[in-house]
């Protein structure tokens, strides 16, 4: 597998640019200067491909810490050293030339390792005069620069070209990926139970518990036989937080749900689902986290009224990225219904992991087709969807391939296949991408 180590000065756009080749938030992006200390290690898929990426602290040798910047400097070589290609990130916006433009040229020189040079932080026409970073680095003489915004996502895929053609690891998968031990974060409004139900699941007092909403403020992150489990705080609609820590616990929050596999999302039994429990759900599918709902507190709803309050909570969890949404009824404070948990974790992890074949999943689609025939375009033709593929994992992303503008094809009938290829392969639990692009014409120049 291909190793990719991002190096550069400070505050130039490594980490924004790990997170947009990693495909998530993986690392703490931050304007002050330095944010990234240690090495930070992903595997990314490009093409259907497996590599290594590295990202690497900013390196500022006129900082106050002369000791931090030598070991920032030792733990960039360090990357150097065990990765096969560099990609050399610069500002461009900043186009004064330091010592340490000269130190890290002449690194990597003496490495003898490919290296693309990548001007971070361009939006719009690379011109050298309104982005003087971008005629700094061309200076350095180590090669082609590639001018991008990986925060807009404006020339990454050329970045990307060139990394394809490395070898990464690429086999006709099997249809399940090796399943590792998955994290799963505890999220949810405040005040339902969720530091209490983490104490149920340990076994003791291991949360800080309190009737009174915002008692968690920092992720607190345990390991359980099964799985790894992090407690978070409550999170309250923006416009009502007024407490700059509360803010800041807010924010860890989504941070840890954003980095967890799982996301097991408490709701109170007791009160009907409102749109912030619908909101914390949808930015957990839309991060491409595999999603449990616990309904906590259950045993403080009436036996008679069991089944009607189910089939409320059911409704109000309709979200067309997950066919099922697997939910759990449990009482945290009466330990009840929590076995489940661990066992269902994994359930949603295995799938969230899923690997299909190409060949499976195009003698799926000539069978989705037969049974449902795609409709007419504007043109009075026939919408022709030639084939799929699954570029990504962990959630599956799945594209289909069409000669027709993609805009002829109704959202009705992508929900169709997205709930039948759900249907196929066992992914009804968790959130499943589709996209339909419209296939490259080989002849067309």
């Amino acid at each position: 597998m291909t190793a990719f180590a991002i190096i550069g000065k400070t505050n130039a756009g490594k980490s924004t640019l790990f997170n947009r080749l990693a495909g998530r938030r993986i690392a703490i992006v931050h304007a002050r200067a330095g944010t990234t200390r240690d090495r930070n290690e992903t595997v990314c898929e490009i093409s259907g491909r497996q590599y290594r990426l590295i990202d690497t602290a900013g390196l500022e040798p006129g900082g106050e810490d002369k000791h931090l910047f030598e070991m920032a400097w030792d733990q960039t070589r360090r990357a150097i050293a065990m990765s096969d290609v560099l990609i050399l990130v610069g500002d461009g916006r900043d186009g004064r030339h330091t010592s340490l433009d000269s130190m890290l040229a002449k690194e990597v020189r003496q490495s003898g390792k490919p290296v693309m040079v990548v001007a971070a932080k361009i939006e719009g026409p690379a011109d050298p005069a309104v982005f003087p970073g971008l005629a700094l680095l061309e200076s350095m003489n180590l090669g082609h620069v590639i001018p991008l915004s990986a925060e807009h996502n404006q020339g990454v895929s050329e970045l990307l070209d060139l990394m394809a053609k490395y070898p990464g690891i690429d086999e006709e998968p099997a249809d399940s990926a090796p399943v590792k031990k998955p994290s799963v974060a505890i999220i949810g409004r405040p005040n339902v139970g969720k530091s209490t139900l983490a104490n149920s699941l340990l076994g003791g007092q291991r949360m800080v518990t309190s009737p009174v909403a915002g008692t968690t403020r920092d992720p607190v992150k345990v390991e359980l036989p099964g799985f790894f489990l992090t407690d978070t705080a409550g999170q309250r609609r923006g416009r009502k937080i007024e407490d700059s820590l509360e803010n800041l616990s807010v924010m860890q929050a989504r941070k840890a749900a954003d980095y967890a596999d799982v996301a097991l999302v408490v709701v109170d039994a007791t009160q009907s689902l409102d749109r912030q429990d619908q909101a914390i759900i949808g930015d957990a599918i839309e991060n491409g986290r595999a999603i449990i709902v616990a309904i906590n507190k259950w045993d403080a709803v009436p036996a008679p009224r069991r089944a009607e309050a189910l089939k409320h909570f059911r409704q109000r969890l309709a979200f067309p990225q997950v066919k099922q949404m697997p939910v759990i009824t449990v009482s945290a404070l009466k330990k009840s219904g929590i076995g489940k948990i661990a066992e269902l974790a994994g359930d949603v992890y295995k799938a969230w992991n899923v690997r299909i074949s190409t060949a499976k999943l195009n003698r799926w689609l000539e069978t989705a087709l037969e049974q449902n025939p795609p409709p007419m375009s504007k043109t009075g033709r026939r919408i022709s969807l030639k084939y799929i593929s699954q570029p990504k994992t962990r959630p599956p992303h799945f594209t289909i391939s069409t000669s027709s503008r993609t805009q002829d094809l109704p959202e009705s009938y992508v929900r169709y296949l997205r709930n039948s290829l759900a249907g196929e392969f066992g992914l009804e639990s968790v959130p499943v991408r589709l996209t339909v692009s419209k296939a490259r014409n080989p002849y067309k120049k």
